[in-house]
């Protein structure tokens, strides 16, 4: 027999359900969705596919690429950005930069981090791929490839645009991607205040030091979105990841998200069970003046070479270029990676050996995927085919 329910227990469970209700106010702007990020296992889940505003969680997108930018050496912390009147001039949550100043790329993640600042977004997309247009498309390209299918970014700040939107999963997943592609980097978003100018700001993130455990990630809000926050939450093995869109205001969006935090820890698995996914990085290179776009996020190459069937002569004499299908945990996966890839594009690339290499990501080693022997035109030409076949890759020259 069930125990007869207390007077305190049926008011704890009203309040219960009370913080678990959409906000009020948020209308259909509401979704939430929770995962256990040990075993992937979705633990709450509404609306979880509806398309809603990302707001500044747009700005772990950002983030993502600026980290992949520093990991295939093409940027780094010490690396100056500049400021362009265009940024200077981003509507509010800024960090009042100057016109033709500069800040340091460590300095810019953390003001992306913690104040959110439109201004240091716009000035970063700009110096990677020379304008926030050419940045968000970039974006987009490479949600699509991390397998956010809903998700479309107009811009690298979140500042409203009718056709940004995202979901619930699909911040889930890019949130996951963070933790798992850069672990060094993300622990960045555990920063409570950050210090520049003579100012302190505070994360917007009130999880960190008020909801035991909480180690990121991302706040946003703008008026279409309502607050949204994406959380996650480490207490002793279990480790859990919380999206929700639509707050009230940020002090009801933050009670929804305890109170579904707080239940999915009771469910969450202490076992560390789930797959994770191929780690999509370049080859660290040194880095450049200027700062070209991303590689590794399909750029089209103008008027590529026809690729002939593979014969003894196709290969350049130097050979002096690759090209990366990835980075992976395991030999056995880099070398599955390498043969989908050489029969996705045969005989071409019978004619190129094929190895895996291996290296240090933090305290990871992981195993790159390779074709090595080409010329630089035949390499690019090649790895559009595959992207064409959704094959991610890059061409880097031979180390």
């Amino acid at each position: 027999m069930f125990n007869r329910p207390t007077s305190r227990t049926i008011v704890a469970a009203c309040a219960f359900a009370v913080l678990l209700a959409p906000p009020a106010g948020a209308g259909g702007r509401y979704a939430a969705m929770v995962v256990d990020a040990n075993t992937g296992a979705a633990l709450h889940a509404e609306a979880p596919d509806e398309r809603r505003h990302p707001a500044s969680l747009a700005k772990m997108m950002t983030l993502y690429l600026v980290f992949e930018a520093i990991e295939r050496g093409r940027i780094g912390y010490g690396t100056r950005i500049p400021v362009s009147p265009a940024a200077a001039a981003a509507p509010p949550s800024r960090l009042g930069l100057e016109p033709g100043s500069e800040i340091a790329l460590v300095d810019a993640i953390k003001a992306l981090i913690t104040k959110s600042a439109n201004d240091v977004a716009i000035a970063v997309a700009e110096y990677i791929a020379g304008s926030e247009e050419a940045f968000a498309r970039l974006m987009t390209t490479r949600a699509h490839q991390l397998g956010m299918t809903a998700t479309q970014f107009r811009n690298a700040s979140g500042l409203h645009h009718p056709e940004q939107v995202t979901t619930a999963r699909d911040m889930l997943r890019l949130a996951l991607r963070l933790q798992d592609d850069f672990p060094a980097h993300y622990r960045l978003f555990s920063l409570r205040t950050f210090s520049y100018g003579g100012r302190e700001y505070r994360n917007h993130n009130l999880l960190l030091g008020t909801f035991p455990g909480t180690d990121g990630i991302k706040t946003g809000y703008i008026a279409p979105s309502g607050f949204n926050l994406v959380a996650s939450v480490r207490r002793g093995k279990r480790h859990v990841i919380g999206v929700v869109f639509g707050g009230r205001n940020a002090k009801s969006r933050d009670a929804a998200m305890s109170a579904l935090l707080t239940r999915a820890l009771r469910q969450a698995s202490p076992v560390f069970t789930r797959k994770r996914e191929p780690v999509l990085i370049a080859l660290p290179r040194p880095a450049r003046r200027s700062a070209p776009a991303l590689p590794a996020v399909a750029s089209a190459v103008p008027s590529p070479p026809r690729l002939e069937p593979a014969r003894p002569d196709i290969r350049s004499p130097a050979g002096l270029y690759e090209v990366q299908v990835g980075a992976f945990n395991t030999t056995a996966e880099a070398e599955r990676a390498l043969s989908l890839a050489r029969n996705a594009l045969a005989p071409l690339l019978e004619a190129y050996p094929a190895r895996t290499i291996p290296y240090e990501m933090g305290d990871r080693r992981l195993y790159r995927a390779r074709f090595g022997g080409f010329s630089e035109e035949v390499a690019a030409a090649a790895c559009l085919k595959l992207r064409r076949q959704r094959i991610d890759c890059f061409v880097s020259r031979a180390e």
